[in-house]
């Protein structure tokens, strides 16, 4: 024992066999519900005195085998034999879950209980301490009696060698009913549903009890049997459509990857043509800057020829229109006629805070182009367009109500005049 638990420990001595009596905090189970309680005390060094305390009978459900246990533990007592008395008193009844533990104490050798002494059973409890009684292996013993006092003199005698009394042989029909008692109890608590049943002979008058009991078992193996077999039927459907799912998630991963393959050999070929195109654009820029320097030697031939001043100033303007189409086209990348390049290049002078994508939009407006075409040309949604659009209007100057393609086509019609005369 702990410290602690020695100084909780209080001593008294037992009015039966004048032993010290061992009681401490820790030997207590207080059932969840708060309805009942189960204390243990050991009398002198191997006796252990289980009580289940309560205001009115109980039926037990949570088994105490832990408390048992501990008390083993503390008291130095682990491999070695001791002996347990029960007050049933306040008892009708056990739950299948505490069967269940009952059964696996019986079933684990250890610790090495030898006795178990019920007392004060109430008769409605009698057949379930008889039926335990019946299905306790050899090296296990369970005894009964009406008091604490003569619990506790039966384990005293036990202790003392004083086996006689307590070897009586029962009779025949007393045999025969804890066989079928035991057989009952291992095949519900015990789960022992292969043993086999030793009948009676068929004249004799508890064989009908013997032979239900052995169908019951046999149903049960039976029951078993198919539960067995639809478990390892639902365990095959379950791996099956676990399988189909792998699959499916293979499948899916297979598309995952072939869609990526597709993906970066798009990409590829995307890449590649804009990088063809990079290199038309520097093909282009480096012939556009050649013929503008032709042009330029061009004008400069033409300043100093002989040619009459009126013919001299048509080439060159002809010359300088020529090299501002090239501009626009270079500056919004479209092919321009000279009436574009002019009127470019006179909305770029009114408006010069216009950007490149903008005189391209007006470009394009000018030229009936519809909002989803301009759109796509130039790579935004039609809402960016619109988004876009509404700024011009602004940086153009025009009022709420004024149409900024009417504006666009009035500037061109002014220029094309102004072109005539």
């Amino acid at each position: 024992m702990t410290l602690q638990a020695k100084r909780d420990t209080t001593m008294k001595r037992c009015s039966i066999s004048g032993l010290e009596i061992t009681a401490a905090p820790q030997w207590v189970h207080i059932h969840p519900s708060g309805n009942s309680s189960t204390s243990l005390q050991r009398i002198g060094q191997d006796i252990f005195h289980l009580s289940a305390e309560a205001d009115k009978s109980i039926i037990l459900d949570v088994f105490e085998g832990d408390l048992l246990l501990k008390a083993v533990r503390e008291s130095r007592l682990e491999g070695k034999p001791f002996y347990v008395i029960w007050n049933l008193e306040k008892v009708k009844g056990l739950s299948y879950r505490y069967k269940k533990g009952i059964a696996e104490l019986i079933l684990n050798k250890q610790p090495p209980l030898t006795y178990t002494i019920f007392y004060h059973i109430d008769p409605e409890f009698l057949p379930i301490a008889e039926s335990i009684q019946a299905m306790l292996p050899e090296h296990m013993k369970l005894l009964f009696a009406d008091s604490y006092a003569e619990a506790v003199r039966t384990i005293l005698d036990i202790k003392a060698g004083n086996f006689q009394a307590l070897e009586e042989k029962p009779d025949d029909a007393k045999e025969k009913r804890m066989q079928f008692l035991g057989a009952a109890a291992r095949i519900g608590w015990l789960n022992m549903i292969t043993q086999p049943i030793i009948l009676p002979p068929a004249q004799d008058r508890l064989y009908p009890f013997f032979k239900a009991l052995d169908c019951l078992q046999e149903d049960l193996t039976e029951t078993m049997a198919q539960q067995k077999k639809s478990t390892e039927q639902f365990t095959r459907e379950q791996a099956l459509m676990l399988q189909s799912k792998q699959k499916q998630i293979e499948q899916q991963e297979q598309r995952k990857q072939a869609l990526l393959l597709e993906f970066e050999s798009i990409k590829k070929s995307l890449t590649d043509q804009i990088q063809e195109h990079e290199k038309e654009i520097d093909r282009a820029t480096s012939n556009f800057h050649e013929q503008r320097g032709k042009i330029r030697d061009l004008c400069t031939l033409i300043n100093h020829s002989n040619i009459d001043q009126a013919t001299k100033k048509i080439l060159i303007h002809t010359s300088n229109t020529l090299i501002e189409t090239e501009l626009n086209e270079k500056k919004i990348e479209l092919p321009l006629t000279s009436t574009d390049s002019a009127f470019l290049s006179t909305l770029q002078r009114m408006h010069p805070d216009l950007n490149k994508r903008e005189l391209k939009i007006c470009l394009m407006i000018k030229l009936s182009y519809d909002t989803d075409d301009i759109a796509r040309s130039i790579g935004i949604s039609k809402r960016g367009m619109e988004s876009i659009r509404y700024r011009m209007h602004k940086k153009i100057g025009l009022t709420k109500h004024q149409s900024i393609k009417n504006y666009l086509s009035e500037m061109s019609g002014n220029q094309h005049q102004r072109t005539q005369q």
